[in-house]
């Protein structure tokens, strides 16, 4: 995998996105059910949730990562379809514990909010037992991103249940959860090491929960006190913190989920320490030098 050091550089001599797309719309009907054209990939994951559907097309570390994190809602389905009919796979952002500002669903749910998300401006936690925020995730948010044609789901915020540990917290994820599965796709969470944790011990299996675990900053940290959103502020992981992550993994891997590690740094020596514990493992990894993962 590729460490980011920056903005990506264009690849020359492309046609428009949208009419690469539609090239591919008008044959690809015959692609429909078909297995996709085998292609070598440079990198294996890659999240790149702060990225547009446009700039994405034309972004050379997209286009070499077999498996991607977009958020959909930033995306056209031709866009996604241009990204399967090229081999990649793509899984679909969605924010279920917390509500941000820049929503156009914001105004709608902000009664829901239990209260600030730290370090994180214009973001809140969101009360996932609320009836009508979880039918809207999976019954308005999902659908709409399972018609854009999405893989998966990478299922962010679980760890609301790290900031309001109950009983009625813990039955709305697993709610979620269960009802995302039900679509029939991958669905991967990002962090939520508590619930699944107390998942695992609830009902001694994560089957019909999730498939799959990204654990970010497993051995790197994000200094958010001198954080600098173009140049990062980031630093390794402390020896406890690391240990408790991996532990976890090994946990979660042992009930049969897949493993992905979301790493925050831009030294290149911890990058490599990085990749190639993971490739030891079999487990994927994404390195960042930038926490708006663009």
């Amino acid at each position: 995998m590729g460490y980011p050091t920056g903005w990506a550089e264009k690849i020359a001599g492309w046609a428009s996105p949208c009419a690469l797309v539609a090239v591919l719309v008008l044959c690809g009907c015959c692609l429909a059910g078909e297995a996709r054209p085998e292609r070598a990939f440079d990198a294996s994951y890659g999240v790149f949730i702060g990225m547009r559907g446009g700039e994405a097309l034309r972004d050379e570390r997209v286009l070499r990562t077999r498996v991607l994190v977009v958020d959909p809602a930033h995306f056209e389905e031709r866009e996604i379809a241009f990204l399967k009919v090229s081999g990649h796979t793509v899984y679909g952002y969605l924010n279920v514990g917390s509500l941000e500002a820049f929503r156009p669903y914001y105004g709608r749910f902000k009664r829901f909010v239990l209260g600030r998300y730290e370090n994180w401006d214009g973001e809140w936690w969101v009360d996932v037992s609320a009836a009508p925020w979880r039918d809207f995730v999976v019954s308005e948010l999902a659908a709409e991103y399972v018609r854009k044609g999405i893989d998966g789901f990478f299922v962010d915020n679980c760890d609301v249940y790290h900031y309001r540990r109950s009983r009625r917290i813990f039955d709305g994820l697993s709610e979620v959860l269960r009802r995302l599965s039900g679509y029939g796709l991958e669905v991967l969470i990002n962090g939520g090491d508590e619930y699944a944790t107390a998942a695992l011990e609830e009902y001694g299996s994560i089957a019909g929960l999730f498939s799959g675990v990204n654990q970010e900053t497993v051995f790197t940290r994000i200094n958010f006190d001198k954080l600098n959103f173009e140049t990062g502020a980031f630093g390794r992981s402390r020896e406890e913190d690391r240990q408790y992550f991996l532990s976890y993994l090994e946990k979660m891997e042992g009930a049969g989920a897949k493993i992905r590690l979301l790493e925050y740094t831009r030294d290149a020596d911890l990058a490599r320490e990085i990749e190639r514990f993971c490739g030891a493992r079999g487990w994927e990894c994404f390195i960042s030098g930038s926490v708006e993962l663009d």
